[in-house]
């Protein structure tokens, strides 16, 4: 049973999906994007234009990637195998898929930016989040 006092509002929002260069084109996606961040738009579809009251309002990409969370015991390799290990895995499924996230715990990343440079891992720039379904 649905909870009715909890649902957003969408009055007056719409998605639109587009999926190729020439819809990009037609809406102008570029010049928003210069307007938010000083550059054009990426060319991952597809994207999702936000309309509210029929004004584009903004937009957003859906990327389906791979997130790589590797569980390895740290009393089981020592530090060098560890940064040995965790080098081969991430470099194996960047070749399998391309432009995987890896996830890692704060044991793992504690080895410090110059270990994760050796294991070709660099901080992303953005900040994950998790749907929370308890939040108000």
């Amino acid at each position: 049973m649905q909870d009715w006092d909890n649902m957003p509002d969408k009055t007056g929002m719409e998605l639109k999906r587009i999926e190729n260069e020439k819809e990009l084109l037609r809406y102008n996606l570029d010049a928003l994007s210069q307007d938010l961040y000083k550059e054009d738009t990426w060319r991952l579809f597809p994207i999702y234009l936000v309309f509210m009251n029929k004004k584009l309002v903004g937009y957003f990409h859906v990327i389906e990637q791979p997130v790589v969370y590797p569980a390895l015991h740290p009393d089981r390799l020592t530090p060098r195998e560890f940064l040995k290990v965790v080098r081969s895995l991430v470099t194996e499924f960047k070749r399998m898929t391309g432009c995987p996230l890896f996830m890692l715990c704060n044991r793992d990343t504690a080895f410090g930016e110059k270990n994760m440079k050796r294991i070709r891992l660099k901080k992303a720039p953005e900040n994950a989040y998790v749907y929370d379904q308890d939040a108000p």
